[in-house]
């Protein structure tokens, strides 16, 4: 008996049609709409949308800020005139526009926390005993004792 040869991933989807077959194409056709998208729009716009899914007749553009949105909602009339020009696009009637911002990795903050060193606590310290003003010289002691 002579062993099978390997089949791309390509080939099983088509010989038997499924769930996962039907997912991976849809994916191709909004990763096509988004390339389509990127030589449509005006740089630096084509950079912050993509295609989030085609509804029916409508395609919903998925824009990664709400600046980038309100850019891409003036050119919602044209952007429709010539995405129905492609061929390979059923006919649009609506485009939405939807704000998705960027997927943020978890454990990470935004900005590390500022804090004092134990050098410019001590100075801050130092400053205080220097004052005469007592509320003044009660904030920068209390200031002083954040230092790290």
């Amino acid at each position: 008996m002579k062993p099978k040869s390997p089949r791309s991933l390509d080939a099983i989807f088509q010989a038997q049609p499924s769930p996962l077959a039907h997912l991976i194409c849809h994916a191709r056709r909004l990763d096509r709409i988004t390339k389509l998208l990127a030589a449509l729009l005006p740089q630096p716009l084509a950079g912050h949308c993509r295609a989030g899914n085609v509804v029916g007749t409508s395609l919903v553009i998925v824009s990664d800020s709400p600046v980038w949105a309100a850019r891409l909602r003036f050119l919602t009339t044209e952007l429709l005139t010539r995405l129905n020009e492609e061929r390979d696009l059923p006919p649009l009637t609506r485009l939405r526009i939807k704000v998705v911002p960027p997927l943020q990795e978890p454990g990470l903050s935004p900005r590390p926390r500022l804090g004092l060193s134990p050098k410019a606590g001590a100075v801050i310290n130092d400053a205080a005993d220097c004052i005469n003003n007592p509320k003044l010289s009660s904030a920068l002691r209390r200031l002083s004792r954040h230092a790290r």
